[in-house]
């Protein structure tokens, strides 16, 4: 390549005569092969714009800059930056902003983005995130505009750390892909390393070590190869946590190392801090407690010095783990409560969890178990306060996921110190918040009509042969292909677009849960009936929490071990339901699920709530043997997904007998016959004349106390499940998200409480919408319920004796009945044990 020996200030000369012929002028088009990238960030982005093959024709009296101000444009722009990478944020502050001001009108405005771009890693290094993001977003706005793709890239990298910082790890990844994308397209090494590194970080997070290791390697190698300091000590320091975590402490050791020698060599204040704190890592882990406090001390008194908090609050952290570590617990717990000091001054959310996560160390080890206790809640809170600010369903459980340690040390120490508030507040945040929101708004009507279209034509999709079989013969093969290749396209492409769109609908309403609703709502829900809550510890599935409680029966919790072969009954269940064919000796290990201690006590005839979370949501509840009986035949059984939503339907208003009855029989179903309420004088029939009277009857619920619905349900991949009503006319968990369901809704079809394989959350199932949406109590299944003249046989007894008794009672009463019969006992679960009573008791 020729002109490797020009000046800096001949590369300014010629880069000046190319920019203003424009960026299609002669001079541009040969400019790669006359001079290398410019190394200074005052040049590199204007050459970077000038070789992009990707730039459109432009006016060219956008580029008509005078060599006077170009040159001062250059000189800012490199002031600014070498202002940053000491930390210096004012001087670089100063430049940036006198650099906006020489922006002219008219003129292409690559100068201005790259002043936003400073300005926002300015901010960003001060802790001013939202600052820094109306920078980044002005930036990428008019770099996306101007076609100044060295420019964009600029702005993703920091955005990614933003994202980082205070959203999805998931999302920042894809950020940082992007931006290393546009990095290759334009062949800009520097920026590429760097979008690397933020990349091989997210990555970490979200535990795909393998792919991290790959990108943070080739970050290091493109940043030595370049002889870039900074990217040597960014990728080098993410590389030696990565290998720290995989217990490759002689590689961490040697990356770290290099790491500060290039912090050292740069002059980057940060750099060296977050080296320094990452070696006292390492140290820690070989249990070289003087090495660790010396570098933990060296990155405080530099963070102290040059203002940079969250050095010090990481530094502090480190110092407390020493503290730990030397059986000093208060002087750790002073410094633990130090560095959430100052993350909460950041804002720092899961920082602040990790602090912490220190605090409760350090009271348990001083045997303060309301420290203790306190700390692992608020840990909780801080991850909750992150997961609520997400508005997309994915990035709120990928919190879930990356902190499911959070949650378990939460609940194991509610349970070791016998603290049912703490319980509570831990069990309804795991439970999910969907649910809880939706209780409290009505979704847009705009969204909720997207999210209807999605599933009604998702539904549709997938109702009909996918062979094709039911296209016209006499069709031309041209045409049947296209029909048939379309149908498929929508059945791979309309899951992930109608699940995101009920999904993220709700999961914009996620609310926290707070503590002080903690105990009063356990007391109101006791005082009623008795109460069983029941989790899998996150990250332990060999671990089941529990707490009961009832009237005159204090809160009493535990942890109980699961046995191989009921972890792996219970993901059976969960994954993919009940087997028709499935008899009680299938299902005989979940004996071993539910601990003794929380039936003792209980009269057989007892009100039972039970409130199972993630995939205890799928089991066949009425089916779990308890003792000789099971639980359908001993308790007057209802379950729900939260406290808080069993609360609300018991306490929102009292549920009359119903006085009037609609119904549905789809032509679809062979014995379901609904014959319950023929001729009984005690309630006024609705025989619904069509499927879409039936539908607008759910939906608008105002003019039937009960509404039976007989159909086929169907679980579909990505939509959770629909109830088909008849042909095309489809009831699925999107129609009712504005919906204003009955008091009572019986809803006899399979997997109307449930889908095989949606227990991430709380499950946004037809029933459990339904209660967020006028109903007091929805009978529905967890898995498929059999079209056979027995299972019609039970179902209309418990309709029968619905106009005298709750759904539980009623539910309770006809179970009873029907396992009296041998046969019935012994026969397929399938007729009776799917249905449950969702609410209240």
């Amino acid at each position: 390549m020729g002109g490797q020996n020009r000046s800096a200030a001949d590369v300014s000369r010629l880069l000046h005569a190319s920019w203003t012929g424009g960026p299609a002028g002669e001079l541009a088009k040969s400019l790669a092969d006359r001079i290398p990238v410019p190394g200074a960030l005052g040049l590199r982005g204007r050459f970077h714009f000038l070789t992009d093959p990707a730039v459109p024709a432009m006016p060219g009296d956008q580029f008509l800059v005078s060599w006077d101000t170009w040159q001062r444009q250059v000189e800012l722009t490199n002031a600014a930056d070498a202002a940053l990478i000491a930390n210096d944020t004012a001087a670089a502050g100063s430049a940036l902003t006198a650099l906006r001001a020489t922006q002219e009108d008219g003129l292409h405005p690559l100068p201005v983005v790259d002043a936003l771009v400073g300005l926002g890693d300015a901010a960003r290094q001060a802790d001013r995130f939202e600052e820094a993001a109306a920078h980044y977003e002005g930036a990428m706005e008019l770099a996306q505009a101007a076609s100044y793709r060295f420019g964009l890239v600029r702005a993703l990298v920091p955005v990614g750390y933003l994202t980082l910082l205070s959203g999805s790890a998931g999302q920042a990844a894809d950020t940082f892909g992007r931006a290393a994308d546009l990095a290759r397209d334009l062949d800009e090494r520097v920026y590429l390393a760097a979008a690397l590194t933020g990349r091989g970080e997210a990555l970490v997070r979200l535990r795909e070590d393998d792919a991290a290791e790959r990108a943070l390697a080739e970050a290091l190698r493109l940043s030595e190869s370049l002889g870039a300091d900074v990217g040597i000590v960014n990728a080098a320091q993410q590389l030696g946590d990565l290998y720290r975590s995989r217990g490759r402490l002689d590689e961490a050791k040697a990356a770290l190392t290099r790491a500060l020698d290039a912090a050292g060599r740069s002059g980057t204040l940060i750099g060296t801090v977050n080296a320094c704190d990452a070696l006292g890592e390492v140290c820690l882990r070989l249990a070289d407690l003087d090495g660790a406090r010396s570098y933990y001390l060296r990155a405080y008194e530099m963070s102290a010095e040059g203002g940079y908090r969250r050095g010090e609050a990481w530094a502090l952290y480190g110092l407390g783990r020493c503290a730990y570590a030397l059986d000093l617990p208060q002087e750790a717990y002073q410094l633990f409560e130090g560095a959430l000091e100052a993350n909460r001054e950041l804002g720092d959310l899961p920082s602040s969890a990790t602090a912490l996560d220190g605090m409760a160390r350090a009271a348990g080890a001083m045997a303060d178990t309301a420290a203790e206790t306190r700390a692992r809640v608020d840990a909780v809170l801080a991850i909750e306060a992150m997961r609520s600010s997400q508005d997309l369903h994915q990035y709120q459980q990928e919190y879930l996921r990356r902190f499911a340690m959070v949650y378990s040390a939460a609940i194991r120490a509610a349970v070791r110190n016998a603290d049912p508030g703490a319980f509570i507040t831990v069990f309804e945040n795991l439970a999910g918040r969907r649910l809880a929101g939706l209780l409290e708004k009505i979704p847009p009507a705009a969204a909720a009509a997207d999210a209807q279209l999605a599933s009604q034509v998702l539904a549709t999709a997938s109702s009909l042969p996918a062979d094709g079989a039911d296209l016209a013969a006499n069709m031309a093969s041209a045409q049947w292909r296209a029909r048939l290749v379309g149908r498929l396209a929508l059945r791979g492409g309309m899951p992930e677009r109608a699940e995101r769109a009920i999904a993220d609908i709700a999961a914009a309403l996620y609310r926290s849960f707070s503590p002080d609703d903690a105990v009063p709502l356990l007391d109101r829900a006791a005082a009623n009936a008795d109460v069983l809550l029941v989790t899998l510890v996150p990250g332990a599935g060999d671990q089941l929490a529990w707490l009961s409680a009832g009237p005159g029966r204090p809160a009493r919790s535990g942890l109980r071990e699961i046995s191989a072969a009921v972890q792996r009954l219970v993901s059976s269940l969960a994954r993919d339901g009940l087997h028709p064919l499935a008899r009680p000796g299938e299902v005989s290990a979940l004996a071993d699920l539910l601990p003794a201690q929380a039936f003792e006590g209980l009269a057989d005839d007892a009100r039972l709530l039970i409130v199972p979370l993630g995939d205890l949501w799928a089991l066949p509840w009425p089916a779990v043997p308890v003792g000789e009986a099971f639980l359908g035949e001993r308790f007057t059984l209802a379950v729900a997904p939260s406290l808080t939503l069993a609360d609300h339907v018991r306490g929102s208003r009292e549920m009359s007998r119903p006085r009037t009855v609609g119904q549905w029989r789809s032509t679809q179903i062979k014995h379901h016959d609904l014959v319950a309420f023929a001729d009984d004088k005690r309630v006024a029939l609705d025989a619904f004349s069509s499927a879409d009277v039936a539908l607008t009857a759910v939906t608008s619920g105002r003019r039937h106390d009960l509404i039976v619905i007989a159909g086929h349900g169907r679980p579909v991949p990505g939509m959770v499940h629909y109830l088909e009503l008849a042909p095309r006319v489809l009831l699925t968990p999107a129609a009712l998200l504005d919906a204003r369901t009955p008091d009572q809704l019986v809803l006899a079809a399979c997997w109307g409480a449930n889908a095989p394989g949606s227990a991430d959350s709380d499950p946004l199932t037809l029933a459990t919408i339904a209660l967020t949406r006028g109903s007091l109590a929805v009978l529905a299944t967890t898995s498929e319920l059999a079209d056979d003249p027995i299972a019609s046989r039970f179902l209309n007894g418990v309709l029968h004796r619905l106009p005298a008794s709750t759904m539980p009672e009623a539910l309770r009463a006809m179970t009873r009945r029907f396992l009296a019969d041998p046969r019935h006992r012994n026969g397929y679960l399938s007729r009776w044990a799917p249905l449950i009573t969702v609410g209240a008791v």
